[in-house]
C-alpha cells in the first residue's frame, strides 16, 4: 500500500510540472498578444511621430471638398523667376492636390510684401496674406501659400498659410504642418537645387497623399489591432479552460490519494485484528 501511494504521488508531481509548463507557455503567449496589441495602439496613436519622406503621417480622416466650392482661377504668382509663366511641371502637382482635396491651391512667390522695414516678421507677412486672399479669390475654397524669399530681410523662406473658410475643414492645422514639413525637407534635399517647379510640385503631391490617404491606414490598424485582440481572447479563454481542468484534476488527484493514506493507515489495523481473531 505505501508504494501505491508513493507511486500515486510520484505520478501527481510529474503531471503538475508538465501541466505547469502548459499552462504557463498559455499564460505567456496571452500576455505576449495583450502587450503587442497595447503597443500597437499605443504606436497608433503617435504614428503622427513616424515620417514619410520627411513629413508626418497624419491620422485625421477628411472628405474631399464639394463640386462647386471653388471658382478656379490661376495657380500661380511668380515674382521670384523660380517657376517662369505656364510651368507645366508645377501645375501637375497643384492640379493634383485641387484633384485630391477639392481645395484649389495658389502659390505667391515674392520678395516684396509693401513695407519699408528693414525686416519681415511672421505678423506682417500673416497680414499680408489674409488680405492677399480677399483680393484674388471670390469663394473660401483656395489655400494659398505665400513664399517670401528676400536675403537682405529675412534668412531662407518664409512660408504663410491662408485658407478660405470651406477650405479649412479639409485643410486643417495638421494639413498645413504636414505641407511645411514637405517643403523644408526638400529645401534641404540637394537633388532639388536649382529644381524649384519640380520641389514645389512634388511638395502639393506629396501632402495630397498623406493627408487624404489616412482612411486607409486607418482601417488596416483598425483591422489588424482587431485580429490581435481576438487572438488575446481566444488565447485568455483556453487558459481559464485549461486552468479549470487542472483544478477539477487537481481536486481529484487529493481525492485518490487522501484515500490511499487512508487505506495504508488502516492495513496495520486490519492485520492485527485479524491476527487476534486467529489466535
Amino acid at each position: 500500500m505505501r508504494s501505491r501511494a508513493g507511486n500515486l504521488r510520484r505520478t501527481v508531481t510529474e503531471e503538475e510540472r508538465q501541466d505547469a509548463k502548459k499552462l504557463w507557455l498559455w499564460l505567456g503567449t496571452a500576455l505576449g498578444l495583450i502587450l503587442a496589441t497595447a503597443l500597437l495602439a499605443v504606436s497608433c496613436s503617435s504614428v503622427s511621430a513616424a515620417s514619410e519622406g520627411g513629413a508626418a503621417l497624419s491620422l485625421r480622416k477628411r472628405n474631399r471638398l464639394p463640386e462647386g466650392s471653388v471658382i478656379e482661377t490661376a495657380y500661380y504668382t511668380d515674382n521670384l523667376n523660380w517657376l517662369g509663366k505656364n510651368n507645366s511641371t508645377v501645375q501637375k502637382g497643384l492640379k493634383y492636390f485641387y484633384q485630391e482635396t477639392g481645395v484649389q491651391p495658389y502659390l505667391y512667390l515674392t520678395n516684396n510684401i509693401g513695407l519699408a522695414s528693414v525686416t519681415v516678421s511672421r505678423e506682417e507677412l500673416q497680414a499680408y496674406t489674409k488680405s492677399l486672399y480677399r483680393t484674388l479669390f471670390k469663394d473660401e475654397g483656395h489655400l494659398l501659400l505665400v513664399i517670401f524669399r528676400n536675403e537682405r530681410l529675412v534668412s531662407g523662406d518664409l512660408l504663410c498659410f491662408e485658407t478660405g473658410q470651406a477650405a479649412a475643414s479639409v485643410i486643417d492645422e495638421e494639413a498645413l504642418s504636414i505641407l511645411r514639413q514637405y517643403y523644408e525637407a526638400a529645401r534641404a534635399d540637394g537633388d532639388y537645387e536649382g529644381r524649384e517647379a519640380r520641389m514645389l510640385s512634388d511638395v502639393f503631391r506629396n501632402t495630397a497623399n498623406n493627408i487624404m490617404s489616412v482612411k486607409n491606414r486607418s482601417a488596416w490598424i483598425v483591422i489588424l489591432v482587431l485580429i490581435l485582440v481576438t487572438i488575446a481572447v481566444i488565447t485568455a479563454v483556453d487558459f481559464r479552460r485549461a486552468w479549470r481542468k487542472r483544478k477539477e484534476e487537481e481536486a481529484r488527484e487529493r481525492a485518490a490519494l487522501q484515500k490511499a493514506q487512508e487505506q495504508e493507515a488502516e492495513a496495520p489495523h486490519e492485520f492485527y485484528v485479524n491476527n487476534v481473531r486467529k489466535t
